[in-house]
């Protein structure tokens, strides 16, 4: 096995729309989404990830027309095509 280190910054170009749109929402207030899964006196905290990260992932499908192949962790099934909605077919 190898192990090798990766600096992600070197994945994305500097001009990709990807990172527009990871500070756009990195402005955005997401003390709300942090506060679910905080933990509590004689209570862990809930495993989650990083609402930044969902959002602009979600964004970012959304722009390029392929929201309906995206999962979020944690749901049986949020696939348009999976989901049986005619409506959500289109």
């Amino acid at each position: 096995m190898l192990l090798r280190t990766v600096d992600e910054e070197k994945l994305v170009d500097d001009d990709h729309s990807v990172r527009s749109i990871w500070e756009l929402v990195g402005r955005l207030d997401l003390r709300q989404y942090h506060q679910q899964t905080a933990a509590v006196e004689g209570r862990a905290g809930r495993e989650h990830t990083d609402p930044q990260l969902l959002i602009s992932l979600w964004l970012y499908a959304y722009s390029r027309g392929s929201v309906r192949h995206v999962s979020w962790p944690g749901s049986a099934s949020t696939s348009r095509a999976a989901s049986g909605c005619a409506r959500c077919n289109r």
